[in-house]
């Protein structure tokens, strides 16, 4: 059986199916609405995109322009800086040469005093004597040079000391002894110039040598140099491996030892024209005929006597004593003549210790008076 629809019902689908229908015309519209929204939007943002690329890629291109001319200017400067750094390096080059020329004493002129030359006194005195001639032993002179004037002086004291060893040789058994990088403008400040002057005019900062005649007042300062710590310790000939200051020592030494010698060599004489008389037939001393030698050393002992016997054939003796002891190589005899007069000379070697030793002449005669006149008693020193 079929059913008969109500009209109403399908009156109500109808309007329902109408309205989904409205709905989903409505709905598509709104959808090719956004579509095209979002077309629209899709193609606003792509614009922007491609805006801002290209902005992006104009920056870029700028500032890779920027930083090239940057690039040129930072090598300009490069290049400006190493051509400055060359030319300073060779300014300073210029600048040290000339400071070195100018402290090389080759360079310098005039004259300087020698009371600037810190060690002058000591380099005199410690000259060597290089080429001294000992061929002239005249004496010195003004006008001779310390080289002349030494070998002078050593060639008289050669010559004195012979003479004596000749002189002395005759004498029986004498001895002779002989004895800022600071500054950017690379210029220097006036303290740095004032500075480099001082040290530039600073001798101890100068390089080389230079000839004694630079020295004004060179041979004044020599001969007035005052020889501190002078030794005369060293009696020997100069030579010429020794300095101006021991040569002056040498000489010194050799002097004193001869003037020493020369002084000790006749230590002391007695004579006397005062009548001595006696009648003893043992030694008595002959007043005032002792000697007391004051330096130790072996000395020539001799003595001369004038003397008169007043009986003929009367023995006189005559002999040394040294501390009041006889000594016995000394003794001298004679007969004697009634009223002539008669001498004895007579001598010995002794040895002295130069304090307490002494020696002294005793007479006696046999029979009579024996008289003593003109008499002498000498000792001379021939060795230690």
């Amino acid at each position: 059986m079929v059913k008969k629809l109500d009209s109403k019902f399908i009156d109500d689908e109808m309007t329902t199916d109408l309205e989904l229908s409205a709905e989903a015309i409505t709905r598509s519209t709104i959808d090719n609405s956004h579509q095209n929204q979002i077309t629209s939007n899709a193609n606003n943002i792509s614009q922007e995109i491609t805006n801002r690329n290209n902005a992006i890629a104009a920056e870029v291109t700028a500032r890779t322009t920027a930083d090239s001319n940057i690039q040129s200017q930072v090598t300009s400067n490069t290049n400006n800086i190493s051509s400055e750094i060359t030319n300073r390096t060779d300014a300073d080059t210029l600048l040290q040469n000339q400071i070195n020329n100018n402290k090389s004493r080759a360079n310098h002129n005039g004259t300087q005093l020698s009371s600037t030359i810190s060690d002058f006194t000591t380099t005199v005195l410690a000259t060597i004597l290089t080429g001294i001639s000992f061929a002239t032993g005249t004496p010195v002179i003004a006008t001779d040079s310390i080289l002349v004037a030494t070998g002078k002086l050593q060639k008289q004291i050669t010559d004195i000391l012979a003479s004596v060893a000749t002189n002395t040789s005759n004498i029986s058994g004498l001895q002779t002894s002989k004895y800022d990088a600071s500054n950017p403008a690379g210029y220097e400040s006036a303290s740095q110039l004032n500075s480099r002057d001082t040290a530039n005019r600073n001798r101890a900062n100068h390089t080389g040598t230079q000839l004694a005649s630079t020295v004004s007042n060179l041979a004044s300062t020599v001969l007035e140099t005052v020889l501190t710590g002078l030794s005369t310790a060293t009696s020997a000939v100069v030579n010429a491996n020794d300095t101006i200051f021991a040569a002056i020592g040498k000489l010194q030494a050799q002097i004193n030892t001869l003037i020493a010698n020369i002084n000790n060599l006749v230590v002391s004489r007695i004579t006397s024209q005062t009548a001595f008389a006696t009648a003893s037939t043992t030694y008595v001393v002959i007043t005032g005929f002792t000697l007391t030698p004051t330096v130790a050393g072996t000395y020539i002992i001799d003595y001369g006597l004038n003397l008169t016997a007043s009986m003929n054939n009367a023995v006189i003796k005559a002999q040394l004593f040294k501390n009041n002891v006889a000594v016995l190589d000394s003794e001298a005899a004679m007969t004697g003549r009634s009223g002539t007069n008669d001498i004895i000379n007579w001598g010995s070697h002794l040895q002295f210790n130069g304090t307490t030793d002494n020696v002294e002449v005793r007479v006696n005669i046999s029979l009579g008076v024996l008289t003593v006149n003109n008499r002498r008693l000498r000792m001379i020193r021939v060795g230690p």
